[in-house]
């Protein structure tokens, strides 16, 4: 029973999230053949192709970006294909569930300056230009990917990026 209550404070420990200096990121390709070593994904491309985002995260933001989870095995069930995987420096992806940096925060009170807007700083972002220009602020700053949690731990990355197949885990 010892054991038990010790392994359970072990996992608890176990760091989640984002890395501490680098940080691997998984992607499932579904327009990658699985003998492609190394691919490039550019959110442009992907942003222009039907299918490559859900209805409901286009809505959210019109930003072109790619999508990666930190546990493959968090895997929608709409997605599939060979899964590829890249390390990346930590310090390149914002924080977005801490929001250090207080991003959200300015592009409340932004929004709140302008005329045509009734709403107060304690509603929500809201879809399209809000969410938009949070990314492109986060951008701006000179990250390259953001970290957030809709319901798992996802990194977008918000520029062309390398990925290769990651073999272990096809097996």
């Amino acid at each position: 029973m010892f054991d038990i209550f010790e392994n359970w404070k072990k996992f608890l420990k176990e760091e989640k999230g984002l890395g501490s200096g680098i940080t691997k990121l998984y992607h499932y390709c579904g327009r990658c053949e699985k003998d492609q070593e190394s691919v490039v994904l550019d959110p442009q491309r992907g942003r222009d192709q039907p299918g490559s985002y859900s209805r409901r995260e286009y809505e959210t933001s019109q930003v072109p970006r790619v999508f990666f989870y930190l546990d493959p095995a968090d895997r929608e069930s709409v997605v599939s294909g060979p899964l590829y995987s890249v390390e990346v420096p930590t310090p390149q992806i914002y924080n977005l569930w801490e929001d250090e940096n207080k991003y959200i925060r300015r592009i409340k009170e932004k929004r709140e300056e302008e005329k045509y807007w009734y709403g107060s700083i304690s509603q929500p972002l809201r879809k399209g230009e809000d969410w938009n220009n949070l990314f492109y602020l986060i951008m701006e700053e000179g990250y390259k990917g953001v970290y957030y949690k809709p319901g798992f731990e996802a990194v977008v990355w918000l520029e062309p990026i390398v990925v290769t197949l990651n073999k272990q885990e096809e097996k």
